[in-house]
């Protein structure tokens, strides 16, 4: 590896633990330092194997202020992101254009917002009730390890986690086997009958 993609691996690891709070304070100054130095390496280097993504927010000079970093919530500032019609989204929850399917059957289509109390186009529902959550997009998420999933009508599905906070919930992004158009999909795990590890070929 290159030092400046030691040095993003090591940012990325430090902010990750940032974000539990976990830092030293020895770390938390190695964190900052790394921040305005590939700040800078962004500003000097075009090659885009090396830089992120986008122009930095207006007042800001800190690498962690890169919209790409927010967008793939590699890291958070710890303040609400705007929903739709200026609902407040909490940092980790998961929102955009999607359809639920609840355990009844019947579907809520429009802006999904997966937390805590979830809901679609502002409207509050238990997650005791969701089935299955199916965005449009990924949602600029890193795809973690692969999974083999059998949903309970037998379908097969193959993709890699999103994330897996969740216990009760496999939230994957999709490879193989989801309704088209789908790019991520949250199901409950009770509902199927198989979680298997799962390597592309």
């Amino acid at each position: 590896m290159k030092p400046v993609e030691i040095k993003i691996e090591r940012f990325k690891t430090l902010a990750a633990k940032r974000k539990g709070g976990l830092l030293e304070p020895a770390e938390e100054e190695e964190y900052r330092r790394l921040g305005r130095e590939l700040a800078q390496q962004k500003k000097r280097d075009a090659n885009p194997v090396v830089a992120l993504r986008g122009e930095p927010l207006a007042g800001c000079d800190f690498f962690d202020d890169f919209p790409e970093l927010y967008r793939q919530e590699i890291i958070s500032n710890g303040q609400p992101k705007p929903g739709v019609a200026g609902e407040p989204i909490l940092p980790g929850a998961v929102h955009g254009r999607g359809q639920v399917i609840l355990n009844d059957g019947s579907r809520l289509t429009g802006h999904v917002l997966w937390s805590p109390e979830p809901s679609v186009d502002g409207k509050v529902f238990s997650r005791r009730r969701v089935q299955v959550i199916m965005f449009r997009s990924d949602g600029g998420v890193l795809p973690g390890s692969g999974r083999r999933i059998v949903t309970e009508d037998g379908r097969t599905i193959t993709g890699y986690l999103a994330s897996d906070l969740d216990e009760g919930f496999v939230d994957l992004l999709p490879h193989e086997g989801a309704p088209r158009g789908v790019g991520r999909l949250i199901l409950r795990r009770e509902r199927l009958r198989s979680v298997d590890q799962w390597q592309a070929n």
